[in-house]
């Protein structure tokens, strides 16, 4: 037992380092700017709209109709961020940073649990120095918190699967890859594979959960 908590604390101290490369790396790519493509202006929009107005609309559009491309989780995130106080470009990009160092502890959990933490930590620092994670976390886009989900769904997912009676992770797994599509729609083949996986376990009641939650 005094073993296992020894090696416990390494891996949580190398995650911490990992952690911190992170950090220098992604505050050495950081632009203060916002993102040409024009997206994140839209998010921002509708980051507004749901905390001025309570709804999801087009505020750009002078008849203020429902807004129906880009799902709500992203949104919703920055107008948490809006009702903490953040308000320039450069402190909701806080959000993206934040969802990208959140994905790096995901995946290395989701090493970590079949792996040793060595492992763990270098497989971690190559995802977080790859050039698409760095350059995400320097936008107001959806994509690094679609990832953050998306990862942290298959860690919980996966641990479940090799634990059958770890409940909470199946049900946080399910809530995270719901939470990934919510957040873009390019993740509806992930939600149908968990829904597919449970029911070759069949674990039929679960999946009534899982169906009935993702359609309300």
């Amino acid at each position: 037992m005094e073993e296992s908590g020894h090696r416990r604390h390494r891996a949580l101290l190398a995650l911490a380092g990992v952690l911190v490369v992170q950090g220098i790396q992604v505050a050495a790519v950081f632009d203060p700017g916002p993102h040409t493509g024009g997206d994140n202006a839209g998010y921002i929009a509708l980051g507004h709209s749901i905390l001025d107005r309570g709804a999801y609309l087009e505020l750009w559009d002078p008849a203020e109709s429902p807004h129906t491309k880009y799902p709500p989780v992203f949104p919703i995130l920055l107008a948490g961020a809006m009702a903490l106080g953040v308000k320039s470009w450069v402190g909701l990009k806080g959000v993206s940073v934040a969802a990208t160092m959140l994905a790096a502890v995901f995946t290395f959990l989701w090493v970590r649990e079949r792996e040793h933490w060595i492992l763990a930590a270098g497989v971690t620092l190559l995802f977080a120095a790859s050039n698409a994670v760095l350059d995400y976390s320097r936008w107001i886009l959806s994509d690094p918190t679609f990832l953050a989900f998306t990862v942290g769904g298959l860690w919980a997912l996966d641990r479940s699967r090799r634990n059958p009676k770890q409940a909470l992770f199946l049900a946080l797994g399910s809530l995270l890859v719901v939470l990934a599509y919510f957040t873009r729609s390019a993740g509806l083949p992930l939600v149908l594979a968990v829904g597919l996986w449970l029911g070759l376990e069949r674990r039929w009641k679960v999946l009534a959960a899982y169906s009935a939650g993702f359609l309300a």
